[in-house]
């Protein structure tokens, strides 16, 4: 394994962590006693950090990407099962690219396979019941904005003319849809708080999934001023590689992920400078 002076590199790995065949369990004491709040600036900064990551293997992450892309494509080609699929398995998804710049950062050899080790880490079961908590969220949020709007609009789903009232809903029922679709956005940010920086606190701090899910929410929505930036400059990247007939997302994939897993070590690694 190449080693290097840990203060060399602040993008490596909490201590204790293993990057070449598993990872161990990291303990509590690499964890901040509370999330960094950091500026708007970081949000510019962390895109900048993803990319000096990715110059480090830009070949062997490019491949890992159109791997990853082939798989998720693969999956979304089978009716509904596919989509529950790729959304139980996210977590895992995230612990994979995540152990993938642990060991970017760290200068270890980077195996393709390196995507699929969110599936053995010791962590698995509690990344697999993530994602089963943010698929049944989601399914939650969906149902309860339906049926509230449907109530609200006063819908009687038995009535002899209920298409034609579901139909006339969408015509005058125009500010209380703005207003249920607005309710489902800011109900799915909320969601995806508790579960952004949750896989890589479960695979390198090893707390407990309730403590991981409350932690990455006070990290994410402290920092919205610098997750409003980021969030903004990833839709303008991904506009421009809309513009390269989708074959810069190769590229944009582990740049964000990279940049992700820079946020993640600023936000709640204890001695990590922003």
């Amino acid at each position: 394994m190449n080693e290097r002076p840990r203060d060399a590199n602040p993008y490596a790995a909490p201590e204790g962590a293993v990057l070449s065949d598993a990872v161990a369990h990291d303990s509590d004491a690499g964890l901040r006693g509370t999330p960094a709040i950091l500026p708007w600036g970081a949000g510019s900064r962390w895109f900048a950090a993803g990319w000096q990551l990715f110059k480090r293997a830009p070949g062997k992450l490019v491949g890992i990407a159109l791997l990853y892309v082939l798989l998720i494509v693969v999956m979304s080609l089978v009716p509904i099962a596919g989509d529950i699929a790729s959304t139980l398995l996210s977590g895992v998804w995230v612990a994979g690219w995540m152990i993938i710049f642990a060991k970017v950062s760290a200068g270890e050899p980077l195996p393709v396979a390196t995507l699929f080790d969110g599936f053995v880490v010791p962590a698995r079961i509690k990344l697999l019941m993530l994602g089963l908590i943010y698929f049944g969220c989601m399914v939650a949020l969906v149902l309860v904005g339906a049926i509230a709007f449907l109530v609200i609009a006063g819908f009687n789903p038995v009535a002899a003319d209920a298409e034609a009232q579901f139909a006339a809903m969408f015509a005058t029922q125009l500010p209380l849809l703005v207003f249920a679709l607005v309710f489902l956005v800011v109900g799915v940010f909320v969601i995806y708080a508790f579960i952004a920086y949750a896989p890589p606190l479960l695979v390198f701090h090893d707390v407990p999934l309730a403590r991981a899910c409350t932690l990455s929410a006070r990290g994410f929505l402290g920092n919205w001023r610098a997750m409003t930036l980021f969030g903004l400059l990833a839709v303008l990247w991904a506009l421009l590689g809309v513009l390269t007939f989708f074959i810069g997302f190769v590229v944009l994939l582990p740049v964000i992920t990279g940049a992700y897993y820079v946020s993640y070590r600023q936000i709640f690694v204890a001695g990590e400078a922003a």
